[in-house]
């Protein structure tokens, strides 16, 4: 059977010329990076160009990207000419990526905030972390994972819940460990949230001694001492918390990772009939059926009340959001495919 020939892109469909207007002149500064005498492809218009293809899934492919760079229309708009497919191929390896680390930061600090009155009493900035891992092509040779016909590298992520912008990314090999990773980047005056992966009791110290604190699923074989038993609110109760009680943490070895008390609070989770979810040997989440389950959260925060750890303006309490699935943060395929190729792309075999 041969293969459906894809229909050209038309230069109406392609969309989001309103955001360059923001972020074109933030480029400008990298016009003059690395470039020569015969290069008509600039670093500010390189990125220009894939922004373009991030913003319209009609480009599916470096090569589609190559073709709307004919159209007048964007020429005009982005300031660009027609580029080859091998121009935009080697800047890949000509531009240098960290040049782009305080633009991306530039452009998170003008990143609205989502603002709900009881979020305020947190008085921290709400931040999520996770890896995700990415499965890699075998011909590229660093991102050792499972053998050398299984690679993937892995996106390690820190986002901040409130703007959802990202504050910080590292992309490692596949077998890289989310709590080394987490441990170097920690800073103040921020609340951790994380899922299970993160729940070492060292990691919830170290995240107090960096002056921060933690909300953390907690997996269900989890050890603790009760100290006390809080008494619920009927708003708890509205957001699905079942107990919220003071604990000491752990059990014969861990006993003393965490040197201060903490808090577990039982949310129950109704999920969606539509979903057919199954029992995650890393999270160990109890079922009560198919959809709905509980979930076990710990957090250092004894001043906030258990409605704010599983709220939501809508009823779906995005704390808790973040917590109960099973990866935090999704990054687009083929964005990801982009990352794992272009950041060691010498190393491949091709």
């Amino acid at each position: 059977m041969s293969r459906k020939v894809k229909d050209p892109v038309k230069a109406e469909r392609i969309k989001g010329f309103k955001y360059f207007q923001v972020i074109e002149p933030i480029l400008e500064k990298l016009s003059g990076q690395n470039d020569h005498i015969d290069r008509e492809l600039h670093y500010d218009k390189y990125v220009l160009m894939y922004l373009l293809y991030y913003f319209n899934p009609v480009i599916d492919s470096l090569r589609g990207l190559t073709e709307v760079s004919k159209f007048k229309k964007i020429q005009k708009a982005l300031g660009i000419k027609r580029y080859s497919l091998s121009s935009l191929s080697e800047a890949g390896y000509v531009f240098d990526s960290k040049l782009l680390e305080p633009i991306v930061g530039e452009l998170a600090d003008k990143a609205q905030k989502l603002e709900d009155a009881r979020l305020k009493s947190i008085e921290q900035a709400i931040v999520a972390v996770d890896g995700t891992i990415i499965h890699a092509l075998p011909k590229i040779m660093w991102p050792l994972w499972l053998d050398k016909d299984h690679k993937a590298a892995k996106i390690h992520l820190e986002f901040d819940v409130i703007r959802h912008v990202p504050v910080w990314a590292e992309v490692t090999d596949g077998n890289a460990n989310e709590k080394t990773i987490l441990r170097g980047k920690l800073t103040g005056n921020k609340l951790y949230v994380m899922d299970a992966g993160y729940g070492q009791y060292s990691v919830f110290e170290e995240i107090r001694k960096a002056g921060s604190n933690f909300v953390c699923r907690l997996r269900d074989n989890a050890a603790w001492e009760l100290i006390e038993e809080h008494r619920l609110t009927e708003a708890d109760r509205l957001c699905g918390v079942q107990r919220d009680m003071k604990v000491h943490l752990g059990g014969g070895s861990t006993r003393g990772d965490l040197s201060a008390p903490g808090r577990v609070i039982e949310i129950y989770h109704k999920g969606s009939s539509k979903r057919n979810l199954k029992l995650s040997s890393k999270t160990r989440i109890i079922r009560t059926d198919k959809q709905d389950y509980t979930v076990l959260v710990v957090t250092d925060r004894m001043d906030l009340s258990a409605e704010t750890i599983a709220f939501d303006k809508t009823g779906d309490y995005p704390l808790k959001q973040w917590l109960v699935n099973t990866g935090l943060l999704r990054v687009d395929s083929q964005y990801a495919y982009n990352i794992v190729d272009r950041q060691k792309a010498h190393e491949a075999d091709i």
